[in-house]
Protein backbone atom coordinates (compact mmCIF):
# COMPACT_ATOMS: atom_id res chain seq x y z
CA UNK A 1 0.00 0.00 0.00
CA UNK A 2 1.32 3.22 -1.11
CA UNK A 3 2.11 5.72 1.80
CA UNK A 4 -0.88 8.32 2.84
CA UNK A 5 -3.51 5.69 2.18
CA UNK A 6 -5.44 3.88 4.95
CA UNK A 7 -3.93 0.95 6.20
CA UNK A 8 -4.66 -2.57 5.29
CA UNK A 9 -6.11 -5.20 7.90
CA UNK A 10 -3.99 -8.21 8.00
CA UNK A 11 -3.57 -11.13 10.72
CA UNK A 12 -2.66 -10.70 14.09
CA UNK A 13 0.81 -11.90 15.52
CA UNK A 14 2.77 -10.74 12.67
CA UNK A 15 6.07 -9.21 13.66
CA UNK A 16 8.67 -6.75 12.31
CA UNK A 17 12.25 -7.25 11.24
CA UNK A 18 15.16 -4.93 10.56
CA UNK A 19 14.90 -2.53 13.27
CA UNK A 20 16.87 0.67 12.82
CA UNK A 21 16.28 3.96 14.38
CA UNK A 22 15.49 6.62 12.28
CA UNK A 23 15.70 10.37 12.75
CA UNK A 24 13.18 13.00 11.84
CA UNK A 25 14.32 16.91 12.03
CA UNK A 26 11.45 19.13 13.38
CA UNK A 27 11.02 22.63 14.08
CA UNK A 28 9.79 23.07 17.13
CA UNK A 29 9.57 19.57 18.98
CA UNK A 30 12.58 18.48 20.62
CA UNK A 31 13.12 15.52 20.12
CA UNK A 32 11.51 13.45 17.17
CA UNK A 33 14.71 11.18 17.32
CA UNK A 34 13.21 7.51 17.20
CA UNK A 35 9.50 8.54 17.34
CA UNK A 36 9.66 5.07 14.89
CA UNK A 37 11.26 1.93 14.44
CA UNK A 38 11.56 1.25 10.48
CA UNK A 39 12.25 -1.84 8.48
CA UNK A 40 14.54 -1.30 5.89
CA UNK A 41 13.52 -1.85 1.94
CA UNK A 42 15.96 -3.28 0.75
CA UNK A 43 14.96 -2.35 -2.67
CA UNK A 44 15.03 1.24 -1.70
CA UNK A 45 11.51 1.88 -3.01
CA UNK A 46 8.38 2.76 -0.87
CA UNK A 47 6.80 0.79 1.92
CA UNK A 48 3.40 0.10 3.26
CA UNK A 49 1.83 0.40 6.57
CA UNK A 50 0.04 -2.37 7.80
CA UNK A 51 -1.79 -3.09 10.58
CA UNK A 52 -3.22 -6.18 12.61
CA UNK A 53 -6.66 -4.30 13.47
CA UNK A 54 -7.60 -1.58 10.93
CA UNK A 55 -10.49 -0.48 13.10
CA UNK A 56 -8.52 0.19 15.96
CA UNK A 57 -5.01 1.34 14.64
CA UNK A 58 -6.51 4.01 12.40
CA UNK A 59 -6.24 6.38 14.99
CA UNK A 60 -2.98 5.73 16.14
CA UNK A 61 -1.88 5.80 12.20
CA UNK A 62 -3.91 9.41 11.61
CA UNK A 63 -2.04 10.70 15.09
CA UNK A 64 1.20 10.16 13.43
CA UNK A 65 0.34 11.65 9.91
CA UNK A 66 -0.99 15.03 12.12
CA UNK A 67 2.17 14.89 13.31
CA UNK A 68 4.03 14.75 10.88
CA UNK A 69 1.76 17.56 8.54
CA UNK A 70 1.87 20.09 12.16
CA UNK A 71 5.68 20.05 12.18
CA UNK A 72 6.84 19.47 8.83
CA UNK A 73 9.29 17.07 9.24
CA UNK A 74 12.09 16.59 6.96
CA UNK A 75 10.68 13.77 5.25
CA UNK A 76 7.72 11.71 5.01
CA UNK A 77 7.43 9.47 8.35
CA UNK A 78 5.65 6.65 6.09
CA UNK A 79 8.02 7.01 2.86
CA UNK A 80 10.68 4.59 4.35
CA UNK A 81 8.86 2.60 7.11
CA UNK A 82 6.95 -0.68 7.22
CA UNK A 83 5.68 -1.21 10.21
CA UNK A 84 3.86 -4.49 11.03
CA UNK A 85 1.57 -3.80 14.78
CA UNK A 86 0.68 -6.54 16.72
CA UNK A 87 -3.16 -7.37 17.45
CA UNK A 88 -1.97 -8.05 21.17
CA UNK A 89 -0.25 -4.68 21.54
CA UNK A 90 -3.04 -2.49 20.97
CA UNK A 91 -4.02 -1.31 24.36
CA UNK A 92 -0.42 0.08 24.23
CA UNK A 93 -0.82 2.11 21.39
CA UNK A 94 -4.20 3.37 22.67
CA UNK A 95 -2.64 4.37 25.94
CA UNK A 96 -0.71 6.73 23.91
CA UNK A 97 -3.44 8.27 21.91
CA UNK A 98 -4.10 9.40 25.26
CA UNK A 99 -1.12 11.12 26.36
CA UNK A 100 -0.03 14.55 25.37
CA UNK A 101 1.47 15.64 21.94
CA UNK A 102 5.21 15.58 23.74
CA UNK A 103 4.47 12.97 26.04
CA UNK A 104 3.61 10.56 22.86
CA UNK A 105 6.93 11.89 21.11
CA UNK A 106 8.68 10.43 24.35
CA UNK A 107 7.34 7.62 24.79
CA UNK A 108 6.52 5.94 20.87
CA UNK A 109 10.21 5.04 20.93
CA UNK A 110 10.06 3.10 23.97
CA UNK A 111 6.66 1.36 22.75
CA UNK A 112 7.91 0.58 19.65
CA UNK A 113 10.29 -2.08 21.20
CA UNK A 114 7.19 -3.50 22.83
CA UNK A 115 4.81 -3.34 20.43
CA UNK A 116 6.85 -4.58 17.35
CA UNK A 117 9.18 -7.16 17.47
CA UNK A 118 11.10 -9.40 14.86
CA UNK A 119 9.77 -11.25 11.78
CA UNK A 120 11.32 -14.12 12.92
CA UNK A 121 10.87 -13.61 16.72
CA UNK A 122 7.51 -15.81 16.23
CA UNK A 123 7.57 -19.70 16.75
CA UNK A 124 6.31 -20.19 13.18
CA UNK A 125 9.19 -18.30 12.01
CA UNK A 126 11.71 -20.02 14.09
CA UNK A 127 10.55 -23.40 12.83
CA UNK A 128 11.09 -22.18 9.01
CA UNK A 129 14.71 -20.39 10.01
CA UNK A 130 15.71 -16.96 8.53
CA UNK A 131 13.39 -14.84 6.23
CA UNK A 132 14.48 -11.52 4.42
CA UNK A 133 13.07 -9.68 1.22
CA UNK A 134 15.75 -9.55 -0.78
CA UNK A 135 15.86 -7.36 -3.08
CA UNK A 136 15.71 -8.17 -6.92
CA UNK A 137 17.53 -5.04 -8.78
CA UNK A 138 21.18 -6.07 -9.11
CA UNK A 139 22.54 -2.40 -7.66
CA UNK A 140 20.49 -3.00 -4.69
CA UNK A 141 22.27 -6.28 -3.99
CA UNK A 142 25.26 -4.84 -3.50
CA UNK A 143 27.12 -3.85 -0.09
CA UNK A 144 30.90 -2.72 0.80
CA UNK A 145 32.98 -4.27 3.48
CA UNK A 146 35.32 -2.13 5.61
CA UNK A 147 37.66 -4.88 5.22
CA UNK A 148 39.61 -3.21 2.32
CA UNK A 149 39.61 0.18 4.18
CA UNK A 150 41.33 -1.19 7.39
CA UNK A 151 43.94 1.54 6.95
CA UNK A 152 41.38 4.78 7.24
CA UNK A 153 40.21 2.91 10.55
CA UNK A 154 43.83 1.91 11.89
CA UNK A 155 44.18 5.40 11.46
CA UNK A 156 41.46 7.27 13.70
CA UNK A 157 43.75 8.19 17.05
CA UNK A 158 42.38 6.45 20.11
CA UNK A 159 43.06 6.68 23.21
CA UNK A 160 45.29 9.65 22.95
CA UNK A 161 47.85 7.73 20.54
CA UNK A 162 49.10 9.28 17.07
CA UNK A 163 47.27 7.31 14.22
CA UNK A 164 49.25 4.07 13.11
CA UNK A 165 49.20 4.81 9.46
CA UNK A 166 50.77 8.19 8.58
CA UNK A 167 49.13 9.79 5.61
CA UNK A 168 45.84 7.73 5.49
CA UNK A 169 42.93 10.07 6.53
CA UNK A 170 41.25 8.76 9.10
CA UNK A 171 37.79 7.66 9.33
CA UNK A 172 35.09 6.48 12.48
CA UNK A 173 33.21 3.51 10.99
CA UNK A 174 29.90 5.78 11.81
CA UNK A 175 31.15 7.53 8.50
CA UNK A 176 31.50 5.02 6.89
CA UNK A 177 28.01 3.98 5.47
CA UNK A 178 27.65 7.83 4.07
CA UNK A 179 31.38 7.13 2.36
CA UNK A 180 30.05 4.26 1.06
CA UNK A 181 26.84 6.08 -0.61
CA UNK A 182 28.39 8.98 -1.73
CA UNK A 183 31.48 7.80 -3.24
CA UNK A 184 29.94 4.22 -4.61
CA UNK A 185 25.96 5.01 -5.00
CA UNK A 186 25.58 1.62 -2.56
CA UNK A 187 23.08 1.73 0.21
CA UNK A 188 24.17 -1.64 1.94
CA UNK A 189 27.27 -1.87 4.32
CA UNK A 190 29.02 -4.92 5.64
CA UNK A 191 31.25 -3.57 8.87
CA UNK A 192 33.90 -5.63 10.53
CA UNK A 193 33.55 -5.12 14.37
CA UNK A 194 37.49 -4.90 15.11
CA UNK A 195 36.68 -1.49 13.09
CA UNK A 196 34.16 0.11 16.00
CA UNK A 197 36.12 2.42 18.23
CA UNK A 198 33.62 1.51 20.86
CA UNK A 199 30.86 -1.14 21.83
CA UNK A 200 29.33 0.83 24.45
CA UNK A 201 25.74 1.11 24.08
CA UNK A 202 25.60 5.06 23.45
CA UNK A 203 28.63 4.26 20.63
CA UNK A 204 26.41 1.25 18.88
CA UNK A 205 23.71 3.67 18.93
CA UNK A 206 25.25 5.98 17.11
CA UNK A 207 26.65 3.87 14.78
CA UNK A 208 22.88 2.93 14.16
CA UNK A 209 21.52 6.44 13.46
CA UNK A 210 24.60 7.31 11.14
CA UNK A 211 23.21 4.40 8.89
CA UNK A 212 19.73 5.62 9.07
CA UNK A 213 21.11 8.70 8.22
CA UNK A 214 23.31 7.84 5.08
CA UNK A 215 19.91 6.03 3.79
CA UNK A 216 21.92 2.88 3.93
CA UNK A 217 21.30 -0.66 5.82
CA UNK A 218 23.60 -3.27 7.75
CA UNK A 219 23.61 -6.25 5.80
CA UNK A 220 26.48 -8.46 8.02
CA UNK A 221 28.68 -7.61 10.70
CA UNK A 222 31.90 -9.20 10.27
CA UNK A 223 33.15 -10.49 13.61
CA UNK A 224 36.95 -11.75 14.99
CA UNK A 225 37.92 -15.18 14.99
CA UNK A 226 37.29 -17.76 18.18
CA UNK A 227 37.79 -21.45 18.45
CA UNK A 228 34.68 -23.73 18.27
CA UNK A 229 36.57 -26.67 16.71
CA UNK A 230 38.53 -27.70 19.97
CA UNK A 231 37.74 -30.51 22.30
CA UNK A 232 38.98 -27.85 25.01
CA UNK A 233 35.60 -27.20 26.74
CA UNK A 234 37.15 -23.71 28.57
CA UNK A 235 38.50 -22.71 25.14
CA UNK A 236 35.18 -23.70 22.96
CA UNK A 237 33.20 -22.00 26.40
CA UNK A 238 35.17 -19.26 25.89
CA UNK A 239 34.22 -18.90 22.34
CA UNK A 240 30.28 -19.61 22.71
CA UNK A 241 30.49 -17.09 24.87
CA UNK A 242 31.90 -14.53 23.21
CA UNK A 243 30.16 -15.26 19.86
CA UNK A 244 27.01 -14.39 22.20
CA UNK A 245 27.79 -11.47 22.72
CA UNK A 246 28.93 -10.49 19.49
CA UNK A 247 25.57 -11.23 18.33
CA UNK A 248 24.00 -8.81 20.95
CA UNK A 249 26.26 -6.21 19.68
CA UNK A 250 24.60 -7.32 15.92
CA UNK A 251 21.34 -7.68 16.90
CA UNK A 252 21.84 -3.73 18.53
CA UNK A 253 23.12 -2.44 15.52
CA UNK A 254 20.28 -3.74 13.45
CA UNK A 255 22.15 -6.56 11.54
CA UNK A 256 20.25 -9.50 10.10
CA UNK A 257 23.83 -11.22 10.56
CA UNK A 258 27.33 -12.22 11.51
CA UNK A 259 30.11 -13.25 9.66
CA UNK A 260 31.68 -15.32 13.01
CA UNK A 261 35.49 -16.12 11.93
CA UNK A 262 36.95 -19.57 12.44
CA UNK A 263 40.63 -20.31 14.49
CA UNK A 264 42.20 -22.84 15.89
CA UNK A 265 44.73 -24.14 18.78
CA UNK A 266 48.26 -23.56 17.23
CA UNK A 267 49.12 -27.43 16.29
CA UNK A 268 46.35 -28.81 16.54
CA UNK A 269 43.84 -29.80 13.79
CA UNK A 270 39.99 -28.67 13.57
CA UNK A 271 37.87 -31.30 15.58
CA UNK A 272 34.88 -31.52 13.15
CA UNK A 273 32.81 -32.79 16.18
CA UNK A 274 33.19 -30.36 18.44
CA UNK A 275 33.06 -27.83 15.64
CA UNK A 276 29.52 -29.31 15.07
CA UNK A 277 28.77 -28.95 18.73
CA UNK A 278 29.61 -25.80 19.64
CA UNK A 279 28.60 -24.08 16.33
CA UNK A 280 25.19 -25.56 17.38
CA UNK A 281 24.93 -23.94 20.20
CA UNK A 282 25.54 -20.17 18.72
CA UNK A 283 23.00 -20.90 16.31
CA UNK A 284 20.70 -21.56 18.83
CA UNK A 285 21.63 -18.20 20.04
CA UNK A 286 21.57 -16.47 16.84
CA UNK A 287 17.82 -17.94 16.23
CA UNK A 288 16.74 -16.37 19.70
CA UNK A 289 17.89 -13.09 18.82
CA UNK A 290 17.14 -13.11 14.89
CA UNK A 291 20.85 -12.86 14.21
CA UNK A 292 22.08 -15.49 11.23
CA UNK A 293 25.44 -16.87 12.33
CA UNK A 294 27.43 -17.00 8.96
CA UNK A 295 31.07 -19.04 8.67
CA UNK A 296 33.47 -17.84 5.43
CA UNK A 297 35.84 -19.42 4.04
CA UNK A 298 38.69 -17.82 4.56
CA UNK A 299 41.80 -19.02 6.56
CA UNK A 300 42.97 -22.17 4.19
CA UNK A 301 43.30 -24.21 7.27
CA UNK A 302 40.92 -24.14 9.49
CA UNK A 303 38.34 -22.09 7.37
CA UNK A 304 38.21 -24.83 4.80
CA UNK A 305 35.34 -24.29 2.71
CA UNK A 306 34.73 -28.18 2.61
CA UNK A 307 35.03 -28.31 6.80
CA UNK A 308 32.59 -25.58 6.64
CA UNK A 309 30.44 -27.53 4.42
CA UNK A 310 30.45 -30.72 6.62
CA UNK A 311 29.60 -28.63 10.09
CA UNK A 312 27.03 -26.85 8.58
CA UNK A 313 25.39 -29.40 7.10
CA UNK A 314 25.91 -31.95 10.29
CA UNK A 315 24.66 -28.96 12.47
CA UNK A 316 21.53 -28.49 9.99
CA UNK A 317 20.66 -25.42 11.66
CA UNK A 318 18.53 -22.95 9.73
CA UNK A 319 20.06 -20.07 11.66
CA UNK A 320 23.56 -21.52 10.80
CA UNK A 321 24.78 -20.38 7.19
CA UNK A 322 27.82 -20.14 5.00
CA UNK A 323 29.26 -17.10 3.35
CA UNK A 324 31.15 -18.01 0.08
CA UNK A 325 33.98 -15.62 -0.81
CA UNK A 326 34.92 -16.02 -4.79
CA UNK A 327 38.92 -15.72 -4.00
CA UNK A 328 39.79 -17.18 -0.82
CA UNK A 329 40.25 -20.58 -1.83
CA UNK A 330 41.87 -20.34 -4.74
CA UNK A 331 45.66 -20.44 -4.20
CA UNK A 332 44.59 -23.94 -2.06
CA UNK A 333 42.71 -25.98 -4.35
CA UNK A 334 43.81 -23.49 -8.34
CA UNK A 335 40.72 -22.37 -10.35
CA UNK A 336 38.87 -25.62 -11.00
CA UNK A 337 39.15 -26.42 -7.06
CA UNK A 338 38.17 -22.88 -6.33
CA UNK A 339 34.70 -22.76 -7.98
CA UNK A 340 33.81 -26.65 -6.84
CA UNK A 341 34.33 -24.95 -3.15
CA UNK A 342 32.37 -21.34 -4.15
CA UNK A 343 29.17 -24.10 -5.16
CA UNK A 344 29.26 -26.08 -2.40
CA UNK A 345 29.45 -23.06 -0.08
CA UNK A 346 26.35 -21.22 -1.84
CA UNK A 347 24.32 -24.43 -1.18
CA UNK A 348 24.26 -23.50 2.08
CA UNK A 349 24.46 -19.28 1.89
CA UNK A 350 21.62 -16.71 2.84
CA UNK A 351 22.35 -13.48 2.30
CA UNK A 352 26.08 -12.63 1.68
CA UNK A 353 28.79 -13.54 -0.09
CA UNK A 354 31.94 -11.87 -0.94
CA UNK A 355 33.19 -10.83 -4.29
CA UNK A 356 36.55 -10.73 -5.46
CA UNK A 357 38.23 -10.71 -8.23
CA UNK A 358 42.33 -11.04 -7.53
CA UNK A 359 44.47 -12.73 -4.22
CA UNK A 360 47.63 -12.34 -3.56
CA UNK A 361 48.94 -15.10 -1.04
CA UNK A 362 53.00 -15.02 0.09
CA UNK A 363 53.62 -12.58 -2.44
CA UNK A 364 51.93 -14.30 -5.68
CA UNK A 365 49.01 -13.49 -7.62
CA UNK A 366 45.95 -15.31 -8.05
CA UNK A 367 43.41 -13.81 -10.57
CA UNK A 368 38.85 -15.04 -10.21
CA UNK A 369 36.83 -15.51 -12.56
CA UNK A 370 34.08 -13.50 -12.06
CA UNK A 371 31.82 -14.28 -14.93
CA UNK A 372 32.26 -18.29 -13.92
CA UNK A 373 31.73 -17.55 -9.77
CA UNK A 374 28.38 -15.23 -10.65
CA UNK A 375 27.56 -17.77 -13.21
CA UNK A 376 27.67 -20.61 -10.06
CA UNK A 377 25.65 -17.74 -7.99
CA UNK A 378 22.59 -18.02 -10.70
CA UNK A 379 22.84 -21.92 -10.43
CA UNK A 380 22.76 -22.05 -7.29
CA UNK A 381 19.30 -19.37 -6.72
CA UNK A 382 21.37 -17.37 -4.70
CA UNK A 383 19.49 -14.62 -3.84
CA UNK A 384 21.52 -12.46 -0.93
CA UNK A 385 23.95 -9.85 -0.81
CA UNK A 386 27.33 -9.34 -2.99
CA UNK A 387 29.60 -7.66 -0.35
CA UNK A 388 32.96 -5.89 -2.85
CA UNK A 389 35.98 -7.07 -0.98
CA UNK A 390 38.33 -5.77 -2.74
CA UNK A 391 42.01 -7.24 -1.93
CA UNK A 392 44.46 -4.04 -0.90
CA UNK A 393 47.26 -5.64 -2.18
CA UNK A 394 46.66 -4.93 -5.40
CA UNK A 395 46.50 -1.40 -5.16
CA UNK A 396 43.93 1.52 -4.17
CA UNK A 397 40.57 0.50 -2.30
CA UNK A 398 38.52 3.70 -3.65
CA UNK A 399 39.71 2.18 -6.98
CA UNK A 400 39.49 -1.49 -6.65
CA UNK A 401 36.11 -1.08 -5.36
CA UNK A 402 34.82 1.10 -8.07
CA UNK A 403 35.80 -1.33 -10.21
CA UNK A 404 34.33 -4.18 -8.49
CA UNK A 405 31.34 -2.76 -8.20
CA UNK A 406 31.06 -1.88 -12.42
CA UNK A 407 31.66 -5.86 -13.33
CA UNK A 408 29.59 -6.78 -10.31
CA UNK A 409 26.65 -5.12 -11.84
CA UNK A 410 27.65 -6.47 -15.24
CA UNK A 411 27.52 -9.69 -14.70
CA UNK A 412 23.95 -9.54 -12.51
CA UNK A 413 22.47 -7.09 -15.76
Amino acid sequence: MEAGKAPCSMEPGLEWKDVARDKFASADVASLDGILYRQHNRAGTRTTIKTAVRGRVEPIYSRLAGIRATHGTARSLFDYDKVVWQSTSLLLLEAVLRSSRRDFLKQAAALACACCVPVEGSAQAKSQGPHLEFPARPRDRLAVTSYPFRAYFESVPSHGHAPSVPGVPGMDIKEFPAMVAERFAVYNVNPLLSHFRSTDSAYLESFREAVAKARSHIVDLGLPGRCFATTDTSIAAAAVRDGCQWIDIAAAIGSPSVRQHLSSQPGRAPDLDAAVSNLARLADYGGKRNVVVNLENDNATWEDPFFIVNAVEKVNHAWLRGLPDFGNSIAKYGEEGNEKAVAAMLKHAFNMCHVKEAVELDGKPYHVDLGRMFEIARQSSYRGYFSMEFDTHGGDPIAGTTKLIDETLHYLA
